[in-house]
């Protein structure tokens, strides 16, 4: 006896024993199959045919592994069946319809964009063609929609009827993607730690308990969207006063870069003209330089207006540029809260401006303002401008003639000079300068020193501030015997 195996009509080499086996059969491998059986002393020989279909093997999931955990949409990927028997790859997401893979091509790969429900979702796919459809593949992808909020934030709080030392504070939150979190609130120089858990639609409730006998309660809501990151309310129900809270989200760091953002910058906050008299809060310019990271960290570090000196540092801006400044002052008796907006590079303007807050209590350890002062947002203004190192040969203003004005500080009558700037940054003094005024320019840093003769003491009185090129100005401030001053630089 002898065999001879064909498909559609034509032999298979070597195919010639009574069975034919077909590994990994392939689209290539369907057809009409014909076995030829030779007897001896048989003229013809006995035939048997039979259709053969190919069903496709089952696809395999390439990327997310199964159980996997997301925070958004999904794009899923994965290989074609390896007997290439495949008309078409389809998936289902839970229950709903059957949708069409993209595959690549080269006819190995496909990918799936899927748009995930909350919690466990199951992801089904399968290989189809002309005589059918392969096993289904499954995975179960969950959606956590606190992972891409997980991070830090850092906000402000202030009470409303009006805001005040002992209401306004600032705020700190790391969140993990498992919805626990640890924070903490500073308010009037002391901090108060807390930790929680967010329920699965954003929401807590707690209360935060510091030093004794502070017992602070805290509601907050994440925006799972991402839109307004975080909102609240901090109350005191012994001092009867509620704060409302907000807060960003750190939006840069690793891969991510404040590209934008990264630089230096210049703060000036001064008192708005007739808010109150110099001798109840001081009237010239609180000034701060400050650094933007690759990272989006600020460090910033500035001198207040009556002399305190400041630091704020280590929280990060957000995607928009915003950052809670807060500065505790005088070792925790007074403090500056201001919601800063740092320009972008692409801005057609690289200078912003807003309102701020300075609280300081009363104090028997200081020459200048003994009673204390609050400055609400009313009163208090604050100038950011990007500070840049003018090339050599060029002016830290654009004007060359400058007036020079020196208020407050128990002066009386305002002093006033006329100054000129040279492309060196060299300041001449318009004659008769019956003050003794002096001012030397740091191009670098961006900022001014100087001194003049005081009237009042008969002694010289020393000046400090910086410049705000976008306004072509400079702004300072200086102390008197008792209380402070300012100095207004402007063509």
């Amino acid at each position: 006896m002898a065999w001879q195996w064909q498909l559609n009509g034509s032999n298979l080499p070597g195919q010639t024993a009574a069975s034919l086996a077909i590994p990994d059969a392939g689209t290539n491998d369907a057809g009409t199959y014909t076995i030829q059986v030779f007897a001896p002393y048989v003229a013809a020989p006995a035939t048997a045919s039979s259709d053969v279909a190919v069903i496709p093997k089952s696809p395999a999931i390439s990327y997310p592994a199964d159980n996997s955990a997301t925070g958004g949409n999904l794009t899923v990927t994965g290989r074609e069946p390896p007997n290439g028997g495949a008309a078409s790859i389809q998936w289902r997401l839970n229950t709903g319809a059957p949708q069409s893979a993209i595959v690549s091509s080269n006819g190995r790969t496909w990918i799936a964009a899927v748009a995930l429900a909350p919690g466990t979702n199951v992801f089904s796919v399968w290989a189809t063609n002309s005589w059918g459809a392969s096993d289904t593949v499954r995975a179960k992808y969950v959606l956590n929609p606190f992972i891409p909020v997980a991070g830090a934030y850092s906000g402000l709080f202030q009470g409303a009827a009006p805001p005040a030392f002992s209401n306004a504070g600032y705020f700190h939150l790391t969140l993990a993607s498992d919805r626990a979190f640890t924070g903490y609130l500073l308010l009037d120089g002391a901090r108060t730690p807390f930790s929680g858990r967010f329920d699965t639609n954003g929401a807590a409730a707690l209360v935060a308990v510091g030093a004794p006998g502070r017992l602070l309660d805290l509601a907050m809501q994440l925006d799972l969207s991402g839109v307004n990151p975080l909102t609240g309310v901090v109350s005191n129900a012994a001092q009867s006063w509620t704060a409302s809270l907000s807060a960003i989200r750190a939006a840069f760091g690793g891969a991510s870069r404040a590209t934008n953002f990264q630089g230096d910058y210049v703060l000036a906050m001064n008192m708005a003209p007739g808010s109150l008299p110099a001798s109840a809060a001081p009237p010239g310019a609180s000034f701060a330089t400050a650094t933007i990271s690759a990272a989006g960290t600020v460090t910033l570090k500035g001198t207040m207006a009556d002399g305190a000196a400041f630091t704020d540092t280590g929280s990060a801006i957000s995607q928009d540029g915003d950052w809670p400044l807060y500065a505790s002052l005088f070792s925790g008796k007074g403090s500056v809260l201001a919601w800063l907006k740092f320009p972008r590079r692409s801005d057609s303007s690289q200078m912003t401006s807003g309102q701020a807050l300075w609280f300081e209590s009363a104090r028997t350890n200081s020459h200048y303002y003994t009673n204390g002062f609050s400055l609400l947002t009313n009163q208090l203004g604050w100038l950011l401008n990007r500070r840049t190192a003018p090339p050599r040969g060029v002016a830290v203003l654009t004007n060359v003639n400058y007036t020079v004005q020196i208020f407050g500080g128990g002066l009386g009558a305002p002093l006033v000079g006329e100054i000129t700037i040279r492309s060196n940054n060299a300041v001449v003094l318009t004659p008769p300068n019956t003050n003794d005024l002096s001012i030397t320019i740091n191009a670098a840093a961006g900022s001014f020193s100087g001194s003049f003769a005081n009237p009042v003491t008969g002694g010289t009185t020393k000046l400090r501030g910086v410049f705000l090129p976008e306004s072509d100005e400079a702004l300072g401030y200086f102390l008197g015997t008792n209380e402070a001053g300012g100095i207004v630089i402007e063509p």
